[in-house]
């Protein structure tokens, strides 16, 4: 999958026979994604033969198993030891330089990041960079040159996952996924109210993400510990606005518009005022209450 997005398959083999998922979870795999995968494998690329491959704390509920069994889909769980063994051989290999990088190669920095990289250098703990521009990128590139153990602590679950893609190899610490922590893992990301849960482990760097959110009870301690936010409550040492990201082409700009109607007539002024504008909006998602409103808009 070379668009790294989430289509429910995670690899497909060059003849188009075989689909591989991998699933690494601290607890349950929800059943909705072993059907999208199986979905997506049959009825989209039309594969011969699919296959699972889970880590040993990732569990799979009845009703996976069952569908599993009768797909005669193959299911492969590594244990913990296994994928630390393979990722340190894939670091050794004999492949060229060249080779190891264009795999899976981060995007360059970019100029913004950068400088917070080198901000944080001299010092600086209080972050503000705009949505968009690359946090995220930043806390990674961190957390290679941490000391020791490295906690990124998110406010959802839904930054919990989108956190997961960027460090691969951490435990997810949240609810779904206290039953199994690793206490050995290299780092940690976990939800704030979970945070507690760690306060037994010393960290080197502890990163918290939406950092203007109230922080958590009984976080454990770091020698460095960095606030990462769009909208920082406090003065930030580091700043990177929005203004400035659209300026350097980083983000797109963007106007804000909020339509007057008349009482009674609100369809009738929103379709002028899109007519009078033609050419200014380059695509509109209406949501209305009825079809036949939909069509009346339409």
């Amino acid at each position: 999958n070379i668009t790294r997005q989430d289509i429910g398959v995670d690899l497909l083999s060059l003849d188009g026979k075989r689909a591989v998922q991998c699933k690494c979870y601290n607890g349950t795999v929800p059943h909705s994604q072993i059907k999208r995968f199986l979905r997506v494998s049959r009825w989209v690329f039309k594969v011969k033969e699919c296959i699972l491959l889970t880590s040993a704390s990732s569990r799979l509920t009845s009703a996976s198993i069952d569908m599993l069994r009768s797909q005669c889909v193959e299911h492969v769980s590594i244990s913990d030891a296994k994928m630390r063994s393979l990722t340190r051989q894939r670091h050794v290999n004999e492949t060229p330089v060249e080779e190891k990088q264009s795999v899976r190669a981060l995007p360059d920095l970019r100029p913004c990041q950068q400088a917070c990289l080198s901000a944080c250098e001299q010092g600086a703990r209080v972050i503000e960079m705009a949505c968009g521009s690359g946090k995220s990128r930043v806390m990674h590139d961190l957390a290679k040159a941490a000391s020791g153990k490295v906690l990124v602590l998110v406010p959802t679950h839904v930054l919990l996952h989108q956190f997961a893609m960027l460090f691969p190899l951490y435990c997810l610490v949240g609810t779904g996924y206290t039953r199994n922590i690793q206490w050995d893992a290299e780092g940690f990301i976990c939800v704030y109210d979970s945070a507690h849960l760690l306060n037994n482990i010393t960290f080197s760097d502890i990163y918290f993400d939406e950092a203007h959110h109230p922080l958590p009870v009984g976080c454990p301690n770091a020698s460095n510990v960095y606030h990462f936010s769009a909208t920082h409550r406090s003065q930030a040492e580091f700043r990177y606005t929005m203004a400035q990201a659209i300026e350097d082409g980083v983000l797109c700009d963007y106007d804000v518009i909020i339509p007057i109607v008349t009482p009674g007539h609100g369809q009738f002024c929103l379709a002028s005022m899109l007519r009078r504008r033609a050419g200014h909006f380059r695509r509109v998602l209406a949501y209305c209450n009825t079809i036949a409103e939909a069509k009346s808009f339409r």
